[in-house]
């Protein structure tokens, strides 16, 4: 895409905007649905992206320990939960089964039937 030299590449996921940035260091970049972009090194901050590159993000993987917070308080007998992840995105699956596992546990919410498990979604 970037050898096409087209006015701007917009990016929707982590894997896209990550390879858009390979790709090039003069099209602007614009990425959506990129949960950590700071963490991911795609930019210096999110005030101030810096370079080429800049977007949106859901900030998914800080959010997980409130969505399970609130998931206790509508259905305060939650005992267990399942953690459907995208095997696309191996790194950011991981992260997520870890910050919502982190959570969990401290609500006695087991996110499995067998520690450390997750459900994985592939796409097709």
């Amino acid at each position: 895409m970037a050898q096409l030299k087209p006015d701007l590449l917009v990016a929707v996921s982590r894997p896209a905007a990550m390879a858009a940035q390979r790709a090039t260091t003069t099209i602007p970049i614009v990425f959506s649905a990129v949960p950590d972009p700071v963490g991911d090194k795609l930019v210096e901050s999110l005030a101030r992206p810096g370079k080429n590159i800049t977007g949106l993000s859901n900030m998914a993987f800080d959010l997980s320990a409130k969505r399970i917070e609130f998931l206790k308080d509508m259905i305060p007998g939650l005992s267990r939960i399942a953690l459907l992840v995208n095997a696309g995105d191996p790194q950011g699956a991981r992260r997520y089964v870890e910050e919502s596992q982190a959570a969990a546990a401290p609500l006695g919410i087991s996110t499995g039937p067998r520690p450390n498990s997750a459900c994985v979604l592939k796409d097709r």
